[in-house]
């Protein structure tokens, strides 16, 4: 076939051995790192607190107790971890080893790349932004005053994308009588519980950008909030929400806030704000 260079994206639910192909085809390998899977089994580096672990990462013996105290994503995130005799040490020693053999190493923001530095002093690590077209942001006008805001939350929304967040932010906006009205484009790990609350719509999966721009302007969304609890390495779903110029909101941490600062556009707010705070940052 011919094949020159092998580029992996992700490697769960392969053997280990998937790592020796690029040596079976005498050819260079890259890899995008799209999470912290190679330093954190959790992935998302997110601890039994709800949210990013920061100091900790550093200390291999608490990763250690983390894993046994707060589990790991997935079956197949298990079955991973098995290879290595459910050890954090053996699972970082490996991954050192095979991205040091990696002709380069993506990072699709700074942030990331900063991580994975710290942890591993690899000279090949690039920082290189998924590929995009270009679009102008024209930002919307001002809402009129006593009118209701509508805060779109876009894509899957699970516990590391702020969901406990989502939640507490819902329930004290209604307890307050504020005038914001969540809007889930896409849905969540409990759409039961969440749609119990008059100030929440869900709309389900949408199948492409078109049903996405639908969706937004069928809801009249203003602001678009990022709730994530850990460093996202790039995000999609910002790029959409830029796109269709809503204006964000995001916690503090990883890429969003990365790409905010760089674009002077949206609001970063503090990772450490309850949720009458966050309601606050987004009225």
């Amino acid at each position: 076939l011919g094949i020159s260079r092998v580029h992996y994206h992700q490697v769960l639910g392969f053997p280990n051995e998937i790592w020796q192909l690029a040596d079976k085809l005498a050819c260079a390998y890259d890899f995008t790192a799209h999470d912290f899977m190679p330093i954190c089994p959790r992935i998302t580096m997110i601890d039994e607190t709800g949210h990013y672990c920061a100091e900790s990462q550093f200390d291999v013996n608490k990763c250690q107790r983390c894993i046994e105290l707060n589990g790991v994503t997935n079956q197949v995130v298990e079955q991973h971890l098995e290879e290595f005799e459910g050890s954090v040490t053996k699972w970082r020693e490996f991954y050192a080893a095979v991205l040091a053999q990696a002709q380069h190493i993506f990072c699709p923001s700074s942030s990331t790349a900063s991580i994975y530095q710290q942890h591993l002093p690899l000279t090949s690590i690039k920082v290189k932004p998924h590929p995009e077209e270009s679009f102008v942001i024209s930002p919307l006008p001002a809402l009129a005053e006593n009118t209701v805001l509508s805060v779109a939350v876009i894509g899957a929304i699970g516990n590391h994308k702020g969901y406990q967040l989502l939640l507490d932010c819902a329930k004290n906006a209604l307890k307050e009588g504020l005038a914001l009205h969540f809007v889930v484009v896409g849905y969540t790990q409990d759409d039961q519980q969440l749609s119990k609350l008059q100030n929440v719509s869900i709309t389900g999966v949408y199948q492409n950008a078109e049903q996405l721009a639908e969706l937004l302007q069928q809801y009249k969304c203003k602001v678009a909030a990022f709730l994530s609890v850990w460093p996202e390495t790039f995000s999609y779903t910002l790029t959409e929400a830029l796109r269709h110029n809503l204006y964000p909101v995001a916690l503090n941490y990883g890429a969003i806030a990365e790409r905010l600062q760089a674009l002077n556009f949206g609001q970063i707010i503090a990772t450490d704000l309850t949720s009458p705070e966050i309601n606050q940052a987004l009225l």
